[in-house]
């Protein structure tokens, strides 16, 4: 007996939760019937390094270079590694999640099924305890055991002293703060999800 018979839900239900927690570094799908357990204890570390993968705490990206808005095809993982990302890029706890959606799908135009998927992904998250609902419509708290900083883990651009390329576009931007940065990302966030 499969378990979606056993618990009487849709087969698809239960990919849609081993995707979530795949991302998030719960499960390994091994392949279409099978997948490993891993559990809850290495949530943040794989939060941090996705995050370093996609350049999250990278100087040098904007936010919309971090989240590469392309047409890629909109998926429940994405959009929960997306969610996740955007608490952490803009130093936010809490997020609406229309206002995500309307900003994570501004390069693709599909905002319903954007906000569709979202709502699936924070769903499951929450069930899964990462993040909660608050008293405020439609927005959700990243749980303080994996909200990661940017500054804490921040890394500037380094110049290679021995790259002419990078002598001739060498810059001075020691004077600028992670604040600025979050600042700045914060501001793009905004300006695109209140349109």
């Amino acid at each position: 007996m499969s378990l979606s018979n056993k618990f009487a839900f849709k087969k698809r239900r239960i990919y849609e939760v081993i995707d979530v927690f795949t991302v998030i570094g719960v499960t390994v799908l091994l392949d279409e019937e099978n997948f490993l357990w891993i559990g809850f204890n290495h949530v943040s570390q794989t939060i941090q390094r996705i995050g370093t993968n996609r350049g999250v705490y990278s100087s040098d990206l904007t936010l919309n270079d971090i989240f590469c808005l392309s047409q890629e095809p909109i998926s429940i993982q994405s959009m929960t590694e997306d969610i996740i990302f955007l608490f952490i890029a803009i130093e936010r706890r809490r997020l609406n999640i229309i206002e995500a959606s309307k900003y994570i799908s501004h390069g693709n135009g599909k905002e319903k099924t954007t906000r569709c998927k979202i709502s699936q992904a924070v769903a499951i998250l929450e069930l899964a305890n990462i993040i909660r609902k608050t008293e405020n419509q439609s927005e959700y708290e990243l749980l303080p055991e994996f909200y990661i900083t940017v500054p804490k883990v921040l890394k500037n651009s380094t110049v290679d002293p021995s790259n002419i390329q990078s002598l001739l576009n060498w810059t001075d931007d020691s004077n600028i703060s992670s604040s600025d940065i979050i600042s700045f990302r914060r501001k793009e966030f905004y300006t695109i999800s209140h349109e």
